[in-house]
């Protein structure tokens, strides 16, 4: 038996305040594991024995003791302080459901972290075989959970015409046609890119081809959003970070809550320019040209818009001089497709979106008069982002990555990859855009990923070896605050499926070659025809579709009633409280009358 000197003594009362918060963290842990749900309630706290609370942390803090004698004794009791904390949080976080309290409590365990790792972390550095591995569950764990909760979205009948049931609608179209035509999205059968140029969709036709299916279009977000994760740890790599920091850059990542809170309102183009633009960045980093201005073209198939995001990384390199030539060739290229389809939309389409930036003009301003009118009055910037709710998605975007983007120390020019930000998220008067819900986050997430890993790798030590895993702490805990409660779509598809079960049985029996009308929320279940429009069209079809569930919305009660009334429709399918089904007489057979 070991005999204790007065160095293990010194050891045991030098860590003995540390070690009791720890064995009282551990021990708060395993308590709220089992009882989570009632977390943070008065009954909560008054049900809980203080007497096994005390036991708890007297046992906790009596094997961590006998841990503390071992050679790296005192490491390891920072890594299980490190990891205590991180999972009481993530525990809070996700049962406040609030983002507030999840901001407050990245406050506490920032401090928390930075005294167990920053000062005496653990040097040793992870090898390959496991960092990599780990990245990839990461970002699959991401792909799995985003991609269950959108597509159980789609089951449980919760995706709307606008953005879901039209894309439904034209990917139908592209496969049969190998055209993006849609006529729910206008109300008038025309191709998509007359709204949104964004011919990067045909990089998701092989798989809806081989997978006709609404399922394949949400799964295929979550993928190609996992996917950042690989430029991501290879950015890490490039600036010098070990395998151990990149694996929780990638963790980070993948965690991000913007990430997968943008995925909550289903597909969309804009899923594609987080990975494509950190690819970009990536190869531009590495200096390999070639590929710089294939992913910067990626970038611009995405949409009419996605060429600024090229501007402003064409505007990095030259300014910073990282790369003048290719700077130059990005804004000049950007610039030219940028023109060209904002010409071409405006001759043939619907134009571009102006109007989501008409608190910088009067009347029918333009992209230019923006520019001009914040020349004269640079204030209006002021006075539209500093708003509560802009405030709370700033906090929420800059939070997870300990506001690094901003931090640019003697390096001014890096400001300038928190400008998609600024321009996409922060000055439109449009809400969806400065919403952590929406996909407006793809872009400029990208640019202050990239931006925060540049920054802190320029940091020494300890702040250096703490950054990490502060971002990917601060981004799993404001996950499970802000997004992770969003996966209680499961419970309601557990506990209804028979009803959405039947819901689907029900449009099934649509035939296909019939032109319909349909309520917004049923519309992406039988958008795979030619013709499908929303409820309130005034087009004529064959067949109308009414959702019963929301009689108030869309007047679905009063379309019911006066379908029922209408001579020329009969009742094809009904079911109370779900759905009804009217077909044009003559259209179909009719059911037989009971005599």
């Amino acid at each position: 038996m070991r005999t204790l000197t007065k160095n293990d003594l010194k050891r045991l009362m030098r860590g003995a305040l540390p070690r009791l918060i720890t064995s009282w963290l551990i021990t708060l842990t395993v308590q709220a594991v089992f009882r989570a749900a009632e977390l943070g309630k008065p009954a909560y706290a008054e049900s809980v024995s203080l007497l096994l609370t005390a036991a708890g942390t007297l046992a906790a803090f009596l094997l961590l003791s006998l841990l503390s004698l071992a050679e790296s004794g005192e490491k390891t009791e920072r890594l299980i302080l490190a990891a205590a904390a991180i999972a009481y949080a993530a525990i809070v976080a996700s049962q406040a459901r609030n983002a507030y309290v999840g901001l407050a409590v990245c406050l506490v365990l920032g401090w928390i972290l930075w005294y167990a790792v920053a000062r005496k972390g653990n040097e040793r550095d992870l090898s390959p075989r496991a960092a990599i591995p780990l990245s990839v569950a990461a970002a699959v764990a991401f792909a799995v959970f985003i991609g269950g909760v959108t597509v159980l979205r789609y089951l449980t009948f919760r995706t709307p015409n606008f953005d879901f049931g039209l894309f439904v609608n034209m990917f139908h179209n592209m496969r049969t046609r190998f055209a993006p035509l849609v006529t729910s999205e206008r109300d008038r059968l025309l191709t998509h890119f007359a709204v949104h140029v964004s011919p990067v969709y045909y990089l998701i036709l092989p798989f809806y081809w081989l997978f006709p299916s609404p399922v394949t279009l949400q799964v295929a977000q979550a993928v190609l959003l996992a996917s950042g994760a690989i430029p991501v740890y290879l950015l890490s790599r490039r600036f010098g970070y070990s395998h151990k920091a990149s694996f929780l850059w990638c963790f980070a990542y993948s965690f991000y809550p913007a990430l997968s809170g943008g995925c909550l309102y289903d597909i969309h183009e804009n899923c594609f320019l987080a990975p494509f633009l950190l690819w970009l960045f990536y190869f531009a980093e590495k200096k390999s040209t070639a590929l710089t201005f294939v992913f910067a073209f990626l970038t611009m198939s995405v949409k009419e818009d996605a060429p600024v995001y090229v501007i402003f990384f064409g505007l990095f390199l030259l300014v910073s001089r990282k790369n003048r030539r290719n700077g130059l060739l990005l804004i000049l290229s950007a610039l030219a497709v940028f023109l060209t389809e904002t010409a071409l939309l405006a001759r043939f389409g619907d134009g571009v979106m102006n109007y989501r930036y008409n608190n910088y003009f009067t009347g029918n301003g333009s992209m230019l008069s923006v520019v001009v009118n914040l020349v004269k009055d640079p204030s209006m910037v002021f006075h539209w982002i500093f708003t509560e709710e802009r405030i709370l998605f700033v906090l929420l975007m800059l939070v997870p990555l300990l506001g690094l983007p901003l931090f640019c120390g003697r390096k001014p020019s890096r400001l300038i990859l928190i400008g998609p930000f600024l321009l996409v998220n922060l000055m439109p008067d449009y809400q969806y855009q400065y919403s952590l819900y929406f996909q407006y986050v793809f872009g400029p997430l990208a640019f202050l990923f990239y931006a925060a890993m540049m920054n802190a790798a320029e940091v020494k030590k300890p702040a250096k070896r703490a950054i990490p895993l502060l971002c990917a702490a601060f981004s799993l805990v404001l996950f499970f605050s802000s997004v992770a409660d969003r996966s209680s779509v499961l419970t309601d598809y557990t506990a209804n499926r028979e009803k959405y079960d039947r819901m689907e049985e029900i449009l099934d029996r649509i035939p296909r070659e019939l032109s319909v009308r349909s309520s917004t929320f049923l519309l992406a279940h039988i958008a795979d025809r030619d013709e499908i429009y929303k409820l309130e069209s005034k087009n004529e079809t064959d067949c109308v579709v009414i959702d019963l569930r929301y009689a108030g919305t869309e007047n679905a009660a009063a379309h019911d009633k006066a379908y029922a009334a209408d001579p020329d429709f009969f009742c094809f399918e009904r079911e109370e409280g779900l759905i009804a089904v009217y077909v044009r007489r003559g259209v179909l057979p009719e059911p037989a009358v009971p005599e």
